[in-house]
């Protein structure tokens, strides 16, 4: 198996390249699923494996579970999120750092998920 040791965006312009990657998610995704539906209910362990594995693949964002955007790898969590999930939990980081650097409320901060996206 492959492990990435760095943060990684892929970002594909080309209309035509981001068709082909969207297609062959959407058949990953379809082919896992398939695996799940054939596997009998008594092997429920088997199809939480399946399903946790296409969440932490680059196939869908384990956020929004959006399939057709592009990618950052996330080393801390060694998961692949959209860049705009990516972004917006950035942003809330560094919000909800200040607001608890004021003295502020600042919601339900989890420093150590959080930090894994700076």
């Amino acid at each position: 198996m492959l492990t990435m040791k760095k943060k990684e965006t892929i970002i594909l312009w080309d209309p035509q390249l981001r068709r082909i990657r969207n297609n062959l998610r959407s058949v990953l995704i379809s082919f896992a699923v398939d695996k799940g539906n054939e596997i009998s209910s008594n092997y429920q362990w088997k199809k939480s494996e399946i399903s946790e594995i296409l969440i932490r693949s680059i196939c869908k964002c384990p956020s929004c579970r959006r399939n057709n955007q592009n990618m950052t790898f996330n080393p801390g969590l060694k998961e692949w999120y959209c860049t705009e999930c990516y972004k917006l939990i950035q942003d809330d980081y560094k919000r909800r750092k200040v607001l608890r650097d004021k003295g502020e409320d600042y919601g339900d901060f989890r420093e150590e998920f959080y930090k894994t996206f700076v």
